[in-house]
């Protein structure tokens, strides 16, 4: 009887065990399926808003807001690498650091249609804590007012070879850094400049370029953004004048060539390098000089006349220019010997050189000394001799 009982406890006991076993088979199921179907969940909040969402409920305690932010539906997100935190009711970005006071730092809005984010405006030289594109802080750089000076002369021109005056010209530049060539341009008269923090590759896939007469740009150099530029402003769909201010080292790149070949270029040189300055915030501080510029590159403007341009508009157009340049030569040396001759109120002894413009009409006859640039800062280099 004992050896029955045993036997009966033994397989009731196996019998718990298999049931046991059995529902916690079942549970694990369950939880296999939740989880699936929260990755599905947060794969279509991404996929629907373009950013990765954040667990909000793993950021309640950092992110909670203020007395003042009572109303505020705050989550976290990823956009381009960084952590922001985005109010879903208003759809107000802000940063992910907050102040010294610890309130929530704006830095922008989500555009739920166009799916990115429409940054702030700044003010003109402060960069903006959110671009809707990936950045190197290295690109950032402002290119100084006296270069669009340099370029003034010609866009005058060509504004009026196609019945248009300084006012009216439209100008375009997609590439956004803090934004004072639409100031700068202001300045010279030009008054239809568009330049906006947003994603020029983007507006380019959609279709969504504005409309203009010149593109004007000094790009960013790093990654393939000078050869992906070159590509738009030589295909037959865009065939605008263009203005590119780029070093000269780019004359050496491979693709370089091509594009000289398909645009017929002509080349705006300045007989002084120019100092590019670098917006507030837009690099660490220890990666700057105190006043924030620089010069460690020769740098001119690369130009095209749309590819269409008849030969003799062509030559006309290269007439003035020669001719204005001459002029503003002239002015150039005889302001700068009113300088060292003390007749004028910033008179000084010092034997500096007037900036003057050159015009090389084609590649082939500019000066070797331009194309075999290091990219060094010479002045800097022989400050270093010296000490």
């Amino acid at each position: 009887m004992t050896g029955m009982k045993d036997v009966k406890a033994n397989a009731i006991a196996n019998s718990h065990g298999s049931q046991h076993q059995s529902t916690g088979e079942k549970e694990g199921k369950k939880k296999k399926k939740k989880s699936k179907k929260k990755k599905k969940k947060r794969k279509r909040a991404k996929d629907d808003q373009g950013f990765d969402a954040v667990d909000s409920n793993a950021l309640v305690s950092d992110i909670s807001p203020d007395d003042n932010d009572d109303e505020l539906v705050v989550e976290g997100i990823v956009y381009n690498s960084t952590m922001y935190l985005l109010d879903k009711r208003s759809n107000i970005v802000y940063s992910g650091v907050r102040d010294e006071e610890g309130n929530l730092v704006r830095v922008g809005s989500w555009d739920p249609n166009e799916k990115t984010v429409v940054v702030d405006s700044t003010l003109t030289g402060t960069a903006p804590q959110l671009y809707p594109f990936q950045v190197d802080s290295a690109d950032h750089c402002e290119t100084p007012f006296e270069a669009y000076q340099d370029i003034s002369l010609f866009l005058q021109l060509y504004a009026e070879s196609v019945g248009k005056t300084k006012g009216n010209l439209s100008i375009y530049d997609p590439y956004f850094c803090a934004g004072s060539v639409v100031n700068n341009l202001n300045t010279l008269g030009y008054s239809q400049v568009y330049n906006k923090c947003e994603d020029f590759y983007e507006k380019q896939r959609k279709g969504r370029l504005p409309n203009y007469d010149v593109l004007v740009t000094n790009p960013p150099y790093s990654s393939d953004h000078v050869e992906k530029l070159f590509q738009f402003v030589s295909s037959k769909k865009a065939n605008k004048c263009f203005v590119l201010l780029l070093p000269s080292y780019f004359c050496q790149r491979k693709y370089f060539k091509e594009f000289c070949e398909k645009t017929n270029l002509f080349f705006i040189v300045p007989s002084k390098r120019y100092r590019y300055r670098a917006p507030k915030g837009g690099r660490k501080s220890d990666s700057i000089r105190k006043d924030r510029k620089n010069a460690p590159f020769i740098s001119f403007w690369y130009c095209a006349l749309p590819y269409n341009t008849p030969f003799g508009e062509r030559k006309k157009i290269f007439k003035k220019m020669k001719q204005s340049f001459v002029k503003y030569n002239i002015e150039a040396a005889s302001r700068q010997n009113n300088l060292q001759h003390g007749s004028g109120p910033n008179s000084n002894t010092g034997r500096k050189k007037p900036r003057t413009l050159q015009l090389y009409e084609k590649f082939g006859v500019l000066p070797t000394y331009l194309l075999n640039d290091s990219g060094s800062n010479k002045t800097s280099t022989k400050r270093r001799r010296k000490s």
